[in-house]
């Protein structure tokens, strides 16, 4: 059984009404952050008494134009980092999972990669608590991840799968770039996601492997 997860109901409603009859496929709505996704995710997990072998972060997000990704892209996570939780400096973060002082927190989870659409562009995600705005945070994140995409929920998603012991998945279609949101396409995005999200859902047999 699969579960999409998604921050908003826009960006999964045509594929909640196209699956809504499949037993198999489950939807949930987060709400939008950290906090929220991870409490109403671990909220349905404990009150539904259904086994998943996977659950998908889905939704859009913002693309960091140094990794040569482009509007409307459909992005999976390698891996996701919470990329503005430590101690924060003028000019950079210290992070706590290399042990800082007495707190040992895992700030990066390793995900699920679909092997079987390799034209997809994959690579690293940051979850971050404020969208980016500023030159200066993006060159920041840039330089210390490399990452492909910004989300607000991802990592806490995959934080709960590690907890349940769940495969986690986590895709993303490129709505605009990170610090502009001026040309933001978040319709054509999610239109691109719905479709990319059928066609594998349509396959469900290609996450047995």
């Amino acid at each position: 059984m699969i579960l999409i997860v998604s921050a908003t109901e826009n960006e999964i409603l045509d594929i909640k009404l196209k699956f809504k009859e499949n037993k198999n496929i489950k939807f949930l709505v987060t709400g939008v952050g950290i906090l929220r996704s991870s409490f109403i995710l671990t909220e349905f997990l404990y009150k539904n008494n259904l086994f998943f072998d996977l659950i998908i972060s889905a939704g859009i997000g913002g693309g960091f134009e140094d990794s040569d990704v482009l509007i409307n892209d459909i992005c999976i996570a390698e891996s996701e980092f919470l990329a503005d939780f430590g101690v924060c400096f003028d000019k950079k973060i210290e992070y706590f999972d290399y042990n800082y002082g007495h707190i040992n927190i895992k700030n990066r989870f390793q995900t699920k990669i679909i092997k079987h659409y390799p034209e997809l562009i994959t690579g690293k995600f940051i979850t971050v608590n404020s969208v980016t705005a500023r030159k200066e945070m993006v060159d920041f994140y840039t330089k210390q991840f490399n990452p492909i995409c910004e989300s607000m929920e991802g990592y806490a998603i995959a934080f709960v799968c590690q907890k349940f012991n769940i495969d986690f998945m986590e895709i993303r279609t490129i709505s605009n770039f990170v610090g502009n949101r001026e040309n933001w396409k978040a319709n054509e995005a999610i239109v691109k996601l719905n479709s990319f999200l059928e066609d594998i859902l349509d396959n469900y047999e290609i996450f047995k492997i």
